[in-house]
């Protein structure tokens, strides 16, 4: 009999189970947006339906307040945009805190107008506003801020976190329905956007302005205080900030603290104007490290139309590369190349320099260089760059300069791979660029202003290695590792010598590098990064070239290396010519008082931009 009843009740608690499931799933018919298993410290979720008829709907949605937070601070939250005019129509605001623990759980109904609407769940909390358990370095205090996961007690409560959206009553059921989940795209007629930025991008255009118009300036940002860490401004063609995102005079955007929105109108007159959007390196789209503003998507900078001018094409974005003459170029770079062009600049100019290339975090495979007398003014793999479509190692620079009266060199290089012409991946917007090239930035023909010079010749890797053409007062060549090769000359009257050298050097630290004494040990020359250029091959390859006007006296040249990446055993891509690791020094060939000519100094074959 005892069996009997134990299997009745058994079937009955199954069947309640089953009610309960049905019920529950009747419940949800016609689930709008449904957020479940969240991940404490996720990226945010995001669902998106579309109402075609009045209606209401109900909500349940379960969050966490955040340690120290207050009465109103949620580090795990919901909530409801109506897309077309960014009104966030519902968010969690538990009427108190829980007496106990960090969990809350909300159930509302609320009346829809039709419209497009986004469901967002974050559950990534605000470092800013927490506190951890106990203050101090005592043992017990470390042990409180362990149990409490550094002050993420609400972590725990990750497996009960949900937020869904379903139709109020029966009828209606057939007046909305639930549309593609993608975060939303910006909407037409914008003048110019970023798009969701992404962290250390830099996002930006040259505007121009063909009447006086007034435009709408819409900028989500990171601000704590007075420091702002994504950077949105409006420059004039002269290089006068116009407008410029603050934190003060900012409105908070939602989410964490640090979140900030700042909307303003600006009038313009007929010109260029340089726009830009730069973020830091984290806390933006695809990289928050809290709560993100309500609406995630428009994280950057959005320029709309404020007036008939406005709206009807007075201001539009400039294409460079089709409205800006050039002065040089080097585009559509194929496999493995290294060209150069020279020109001469006669009278100072404003040029825009724009360079497309493959960069992949903080190392660059395909990129360009601009340089005078020997020194980079400009190179891609140090300057911001943002995406220049396709892949997203795709990368582009763009920035505008002043160059004074001399002589420069464009230069290009590229990798055997994902190159014009090649592309193993997907290609940048525009397919036949890739390469670098200087636009007269104020849209005139550079006319007279501005000379080509002959081509310079790219150095052929593997070729016979230059000799110099003086007399060789000192040459330490072909150095391995944990050396330190030295060899003295004296000089019996005052000469005009030749250095060259090359080495492994960053900008923050000498590995392999070359020194020049004087008998009294004063150090006379030394190889620096800032006076050296790429030598070939690994980025970290340099080549420093010079001339030396030295006094009768003897001397000491010195090259030392680490244990790593020489002559014999290199570990990274060879240079263009390896047997030349090392220094030379040899009397210039010809005499001339002039010690700035280093012209002189550079060996046929060798790329160096004296």
């Amino acid at each position: 009999m005892r069996r009997f009843a134990s299997r009745f009740l058994l079937v009955g608690l199954v069947g309640a189970i089953i009610v309960f499931l049905i019920v529950r799933a009747d419940e949800r018919g016609g689930t709008l947006a449904s957020i479940e298993s969240i991940s404490a410290e996720g990226e945010p979720i995001h669902r998106a339906f579309r109402v075609d008829e009045a209606m209401r709907v109900a909500i349940e949605a379960s969050g966490s307040f955040e340690t120290g937070g207050g009465d109103s601070t949620l580090a795990a939250q919901g909530w409801l945009v109506h897309r077309e005019t960014g009104r966030v129509v519902w968010r969690m605001r538990p009427a108190e805190r829980p007496a106990r623990g960090s969990y809350v759980l909300m159930r509302d109904t609320l009346a829809l107008a039709p419209g497009t609407y986004d469901a967002v769940y974050a559950a990534l909390g605000d470092p800013l506003v927490r506190q951890t358990r106990s203050s101090g370095d005592g043992i017990g205090a470390r042990f409180n801020d362990f149990l409490s996961s550094g002050g993420r007690g609400w972590l725990g409560d990750s497996g009960r976190w949900r937020f869904i959206v379903t139709p109020a009553a029966a009828e209606d059921r057939e007046r909305a329905h639930g549309i593609d989940s993608d975060w939303p795209d910006d909407p037409e007629g914008l003048v110019w956007s970023s798009g969701a930025a992404r962290s250390r991008t830099e996002y930006g255009t040259t505007l121009r302005a063909t009447a006086p118009v007034t435009v709408r300036l819409d900028a989500v940002f990171e601000a704590t205080g007075g420091s702002v860490a994504d950077s949105a401004f409006v420059l004039s063609a002269s290089g006068d900030t116009l407008w410029v995102a603050r934190g003060e005079g900012s409105e908070w955007a939602g989410g964490s603290i640090k979140n900030r929105r700042q909307s303003e109108t600006l009038r313009l007159e007929p010109g260029l104007y340089r726009v830009a959007f730069h973020t830091d390196r984290d806390h933006a789209s695809g990289s928050w490290t809290a709560n993100p503003p309500w609406e995630p998507w428009k994280w950057g900078l959005r320029i709309a139309p404020a007036d008939s001018a406005a709206a009807s094409g007075a201001i539009a974005p400039l294409d460079p590369l089709q409205d800006f003459p050039r002065i040089a170029e080097i585009e559509c770079a194929g496999e493995d190349a290294d060209e150069r062009v020279r020109f001469e600049v006669v009278e100072a100019l404003d040029v825009l320099v724009v360079g497309v290339g493959e960069i992949v975090g903080g190392t660059s495979y395909d990129y360009g260089t601009l340089s005078r007398f020997g020194e980079v003014i400009w190179d891609m793999r140090t300057v911001t760059t943002m995406p220049a479509g396709g892949d997203e190692d795709n990368r582009r620079a763009e920035q505008t300069l002043t160059l004074q009266p001399g002589t420069y060199s464009l230069a290009y290089r590229t990798d055997d791979s994902h190159h014009c012409g090649d592309f193993n991946r997907r290609p940048p917007d525009v397919e036949d660029f890739w390469g670098v090239v200087v636009l007269s930035a104020d849209g005139n023909e550079p006319g007279d202003r501005v000379r080509l010079l002959a081509p310079e010749a790219a150095p052929a890797s593997g070729g016979e290695t230059p000799a110099p053409p003086g007399e060789i007062l000192a040459s330490l060549t072909q150095i391995g590792d944990n050396r330190e090769a030295s060899g003295q000359f004296t000089l019996s009257e005052p000469t005009d010598v030749c250095v060259m050298s090359l080495g492994e050097i960053t900008d923050s630290r000498r590995s392999d590098a070359a020194f020049i004494n004087g008998d009294d040990g004063d150090l006379i020359w030394e190889m620096t990064y800032a006076d050296s250029q790429s030598g070939g091959g690994a980025d970290d390859n340099r080549l420093a070239v010079t001339r030396l006007r030295l006094a009768p006296g003897r001397y000491t040249a010195r090259f030392i290396t680490d244990g790593s990446h020489a002559w014999g055993d290199f570990t990274m891509d060879e240079p263009t010519y390896p047997d030349l690791w090392g220094v030379q020094v040899w009397a210039t060939p010809e005499a001339d008082d002039d010690a700035s000519g280093v012209e002189a100094c550079v060996l046929p074959g060798i790329a160096f931009d004296a």
